[in-house]
């Protein structure tokens, strides 16, 4: 078998496993923060640039927040820069790191519609889809050390299985899919780097809109290579990724393995932001210095030269020095602390001035910070976090979810109509297709 018949073996063995009730909660809670977020990002420079590019399709599908219809490959990329475009959206850590919402959601959006499905079919599909993404993102290693964009890279191929899978197409047609989708795969890690240009927002949607055409395609009976990925010049040997066989004995991944965000920054920077705010009631006065410290991957990336001369949201929100300034200062790291203005205040430019990071040798991965501050009249303060606000080992509850979105889709809506639209959202499980939430946020 190759591995792309490896690994649809394996996604047709998830596919087949019944969704438990935690499951599809998890799902649930997943889809009404992905739908918040998009909400959130309607009026980002990003969206409206990116919606004002696609050509309107009367038989298309809907799209939040507009009146404005398309065909579902233009669907998915802006309803990807929408969710993405505040780094507000879920994520997911271990062997790559992935946003899963940025392709699960708007595929599931566009099939619904077209499908009809009803709501407990659309969460259904999200928990599947979620299952799918993971999978296939614990599949391959070595990609980001090598400078490639995981989440894209394999996201291409990956949304033409999920595409292909969830409108039951044969599985001839999914590998040929999945093929065309991967010949094309590789997406540069530069696009999050140094100074960031708008298609940071755009190639997670990029990705899922490769793989729902690929569908479309291979459904046309175009055939791509089948050894697409192990074959000579094929995704393996140019990208340096290697394939790791899946375990279909092993634990599945699933919507309840995902973390949720609770600040609109790199999730990286999560744990020690969280340790600011803790300690943010307790400061006074002047600051004679302040230590953060942090796993050697965070340092390295988040706290790298460049991340310490910020001055737009973008770049703060991979900046962990400017981060927890931030949230040391405001007592909060949110969308409101994160603009130009409070940015560039002489409070947080103060914290800046005394701040210096430090690798934790305790901890791996991106989890752990603990920030220490000395105050001016020598009273010393600190706080630890292990696991960041929204994840699996530390989540937020579904009144803070909801909170999250109110506050979210305020900014477009006000509060009383974004109090309405959670309704309708909170609602799917028992409605009759997700009409209700299309027509809640229309205009």
């Amino acid at each position: 078998m190759t591995e792309l018949e490896t690994a649809l073996a394996y996604l047709h063995h998830l596919m087949a496993q019944p969704v438990q009730e935690a499951e599809r909660q998890a799902a649930g809670r997943l889809l009404v923060d992905s739908i918040g977020c998009a909400l959130g990002g309607l009026h980002d420079e990003v969206t409206v640039r990116t919606l004002r590019a696609m050509s309107p399709q009367a038989d298309g599908v809907g799209i939040l927040g507009h009146m404005t219809r398309l065909r579902p490959a233009d669907a998915l990329l802006v309803h990807g820069a929408a969710i993405r475009c505040m780094d507000f959206n879920d994520v997911f850590s271990r062997r790559n790191n992935h946003h899963p919402s940025e392709f699960v959601v708007p595929i599931v959006l566009a099939l619904a519609e077209k499908g009809k499905w009803t709501g407990a079919r659309t969460i259904e599909a999200t928990a599947l889809g979620y299952r799918i993404f993971l999978a296939m993102g614990e599949m391959w290693e070595g990609l980001l050390g090598r400078g490639w964009a995981p989440a894209s890279t394999l996201g291409r191929s990956t949304a033409a299985a999920l595409v292909g899978l969830l409108q039951d197409q044969p599985d001839d047609v999914v590998i040929n899919a999945m093929a065309i989708a991967t010949i094309t795969a590789p997406t540069l890690g530069v696009v999050f780097k140094g100074e960031l240009s708008h298609t940071k927002s755009l190639v997670n949607g990029m990705a899922a809109r490769a793989g729902w055409e690929a569908v479309e395609l291979a459904a046309a009976g175009i055939t791509g290579p089948r050894d697409a990925f192990e074959g000579t010049a094929g995704f393996d040997q140019m990208s340096g990724g290697a394939f790791i066989p899946p375990d279909q004995d092993g634990p599945m991944l699933t919507a309840a393995d995902v973390s949720l965000k609770a600040y609109p920054t790199v999730f990286m920077t999560h744990t020690a932001i969280a340790a600011a705010i803790q300690l943010s009631d307790q400061v006074r006065g002047p600051l004679r210095r302040i230590r953060v410290h942090a796993p050697e991957k965070v340092v390295t990336m988040a706290a790298a030269e460049s991340r310490w001369r910020i001055s737009t949201r973008e770049a703060a929100q991979f900046s962990l020095p400017l981060a927890v300034a931030t949230a040391l200062m405001n007592g909060a790291c949110g969308i409101a602390q994160l603009t130009p203005e409070r940015l560039n205040a002489p409070d947080v430019k103060a914290a800046l001035s005394v701040m210096e990071t430090a690798v934790e040798p305790r901890w791996s991965g991106y989890e752990g910070g603990r920030v220490e501050v000395e105050l001016d009249d020598g009273q010393s303060l600190s706080a630890e976090i292990l696991a960041a606000p929204g994840h699996p080992a530390n989540p937020m509850t579904e009144a803070q979810v909801l909170e999250k979105f109110v506050a979210l889709a305020s900014e477009s809506f006000g509060e009383e109509r974004a109090l309405r639209i959670a309704k309708a959202v909170e609602s799917l499980a028992s409605a009759p297709s997700i009409e209700a939430i299309m027509e809640a946020t229309r205009g």
